[in-house]
């Protein structure tokens, strides 16, 4: 198969290949994920309308806890202080605190003063749930027949189900003001769970909803399946009624903690309706870009591509003959691109090597060196390390050349690789810069003493050994810190014109040995 064949199939197979999985992505992922978030949003919706029941039952224990627990209370309930039934039990209390009920009884279940009214007419009304006349002692609603050393802890709140629908209702023991004992009787307070304050809730949550006695099964008959759940401590079922619409399912308990009503919130699918929206027109676009892009494709690969590789294949493997020091990877292919492969590999190999390494000492070359210390300087300037260059000149080294020939002098520069290999860690960078110059990055903290005098020792073993060839050479030492950068280029400057000036110091001296050596800062280093 040809390469221009076989471009046009992967191409067309890519393209189908692509649009199978989008559309697998889109039903299999996004869909269900939008679906996912739509229900759990839903369900904060009807999860706030539960708070919000329970936020109202929440402030009607604390209006009532307050009362409850008052001196002016503790007293009425010893003397029957008609003054206090004046003062606070008056038509503004009941509509200021939108209650329908108050109910004053002692220990023994004598109803001391009761109201339970419809705040709509202003009448009076009755239920048979609330007794106002006589509470027996047993009566689920007495929050002072409880022992006395749990009295002040004691309460009751929720919803008590009655005749004339669901109320809010909340009762605390009648204590003093320090919220002490004995207690006196009980102080309940009620608030009709009605439209009204349905459409207060509806206002403050923003989500439209509705209720049901639970024990009427009233209900819509699609909701039986949830009812059990729910009343099983399932917080909240969600129901699909179509496309537009999910129905969430809630249960609110009564004050004994038995199922009392059931709640139901209406929410628009907005997350799924834009979800597809958005998922088509994605779709949509990317089938038309991929079409674009593929023929686009084809006709740049047959005329900028395939015919150039042909041409560019044959100047390569001329260029790769003329050096076979190494060979990389190549492809397991026997068309235009395999052979590509390999002689670009091999050319790269060789020459990536001779760019960076010095052939004579197997050093860095400048280039190599360059490029490592870059990457080594972001690495101290990251880790607030600081680090140092040694610049290495070796002393008359024309005049090995000279007297000695050229094969002495590379193994002098040879010698001089090995003593610093021998010397710095396999971690540092070593380089010969070019000539007879050399040049060291690592780091040794704020201690150099220690890598040069090793440095110095190594040079004198070595011209221990030696008869004719006695090598020395002039450092030139500085310091990179990372609160004071600078580039590369000034580095080598700075060491080179330390180097630079203990050569003037041995000529001046004419001291062959190795002298003191100091840092661009002004330290000594060696003596």
């Amino acid at each position: 198969m040809s390469l221009r064949t076989r471009v046009a199939s992967i191409l067309l197979v890519i393209g189908v290949c692509f649009t199978v999985l989008n559309f697998l992505s889109e039903q299999l992922i996004l869909l269900p994920g939008f679906k996912t978030l739509e229900q759990i949003e839903a369900k904060k919706d009807i999860e706030r309308v539960v708070d919000a029941i329970q936020r109202e039952i929440h402030y009607l224990d604390v209006f009532c806890h307050s009362w409850a627990a008052w001196d002016d209370t503790y007293g009425y309930i010893l003397d029957y202080n008609m003054d206090f039934v004046v003062s606070n039990l008056n038509e503004e209390t009941f509509y200021d605190q939108n209650l329908n009920l108050v109910l004053f009884v002692t220990t023994k279940g004598h109803v001391l003063w009761s109201h339970l009214v419809d705040l709509e007419s202003k009448k009076e009304i009755r239920v048979k749930e609330v007794p106002l006349d006589y509470v027996p002692p047993d009566h689920p609603l007495l929050a002072s027949k409880v022992h006395n050393n749990n009295v002040t802890t004691f309460y009751i709140k929720g919803i008590l189900m009655t005749s004339r629908g669901p109320m809010l209702i909340a009762s605390r023991p009648i204590l003093n003001s320090a919220n002490k004992g004995p207690a006196r009787g009980t102080l309940v307070v009620g608030r009709f769970l009605n439209p009204s304050l349905i459409q207060i809730i509806q206002e403050q949550t923003r989500v439209d909803f509705q209720l049901w006695r639970i024990s009427d099964k009233t209900y819509p008959r699609e909701a039986n399946q949830y009812v059990e759940r729910l009343a099983n401590n399932e917080t909240a079922m969600v129901r699909e009624r179509d496309g537009n619409i999910l129905e969430i399912y809630a249960c609110l308990k009564d004050f004994r903690g038995e199922p009392a009503l059931l709640l139901r919130a209406d929410i628009l699918r907005n997350i799924t309706i834009k979800g597809i929206a958005t998922m088509k027109f994605y779709s949509y676009s990317i089938i038309g870009i991929g079409l674009a892009i593929t023929l686009v494709l084809l006709v740049m690969i047959q005329t900028t591509v395939v015919s150039p590789i042909s041409k560019l294949t044959d100047r390569i493997i001329a260029i790769g003959k003329c050096e076979r020091n190494s060979m990389g990877p190549a492809l397991k292919r026997k068309d235009e691109i395999g052979i590509l492969a390999k002689e670009f590999n091999r050319l790269v190999l060789n020459l990536r090597d001779l760019s960076v390494r010095d052939e004579l000492t197997g050093l860095q070359n400048r280039r190599g060196f360059i490029s490592m210390v870059e990457h080594e300087l972001k690495r101290a300037n990251r880790k607030n390390i600081k680090k140092h260059l040694l610049y290495i000149d070796l002393d008359d080294f024309k005049q090995v050349n000279d007297t000695m020939g050229h094969r002495e002098g590379d193994r002098a520069l040879i010698e001089i690789a090995k003593m610093l290999k021998a010397t710095f860690r396999e971690t540092d960078v070593i380089a010969r810069m070019g000539g007879d110059e050399f040049t060291v990055f690592f780091t040794n903290g704020s201690n150099i003493q220690s890598p040069v005098n090793h440095l110095k020792e190594n040079l004198n073993r070595f011209n221990a050994r030696q008869k004719k060839l006695h090598l020395s050479f002039s450092i030139g030492v500085a310091e990179y810190d990372p609160e004071h950068p600078c580039s590369i280029d000034a580095l080598l400057s700075r060491a080179d014109n330390v180097m630079y000036n203990q050569k003037r110091i041995k000529k001046r001296t004419k001291d062959n040995i190795l002298p003191s050596i100091s840092t661009d800062e002004g330290k000594t280093v060696l003596n």
